[in-house]
């Protein structure tokens, strides 16, 4: 017989046990918790006996109370996750417009180019940073090589014509420039020579 056994049964017949079988039992922590939850079970069917109409509408009416109080912080939680949400999705969009994305070209839509004249580039340039919408690598480049008055030399044909979304900030050094740039497979720009290489 095992001990939850032993511990129903002698729950059932409790005078034919003595103290020390009753030490022994209770030894087990397991068996402990199983005594004290079964007689906190038959307290609670014991107190409902003695409980009235009265009691149960007077119990009803203070949970009433005290779920609208509840419904309330339920609300006040929700409207803070809510804004919480909104701020993350906000600070995503930031960031998200501040990097360099390199925009797949859908064939349905029409290709604008949106260039910067390099005669222009240096008044631009000192009024704040230069956003470069769906721009082709190799106008990108000619602007920045000319900013930085080097030579620009473009090596791979199929980089000439990809297109970017990249916001440029003129106060970064040339080579902060290239390492944002230079994020994607198909590009890799380096300073050779006092020239601005595009592989």
């Amino acid at each position: 017989m095992n001990k939850t056994d032993l511990l129903f049964q002698m729950m059932e017949q409790p005078q034919a046990y003595t103290d020390q079988q009753w030490q022994e039992i209770f030894s087990d922590e397991e068996c402990r918790e199983l005594y004290t939850l079964m007689a906190k079970t038959q307290s609670t069917f014991d107190a409902q006996k003695d409980i009235d109409d009265e009691t149960i509408d007077a119990e009803w009416k203070r949970l009433s109370a005290s779920s609208n109080r509840s419904w309330l912080r339920v609300a006040a939680i929700f409207i803070g996750v809510l804004m919480l949400s909104g701020i993350t999705f906000a600070a995503i969009h930031i960031i998200h417009h501040s990097t360099v994305i390199q925009e797949p070209q859908p064939e349905e839509r029409p290709i604008k180019e949106q260039t910067v004249p390099t005669d222009t580039i240096n008044s631009i340039v000192h009024s704040g940073p230069v956003l470069f919408d769906n721009v082709t690598l190799d106008s990108i480049a000619k602007d920045i090589a000319a900013y930085y008055h080097i030579e620009m030399d473009m090596q791979n044909e199929q980089a000439r014509q990809l297109r970017f979304y990249f916001l440029w900030q003129p106060n970064d050094s040339l080579q902060e420039v290239i390492d944002k740039l230079d994020m994607f497979e198909q590009v890799d720009m380096a300073i050779e020579h006092g020239k601005l290489i595009v592989r």
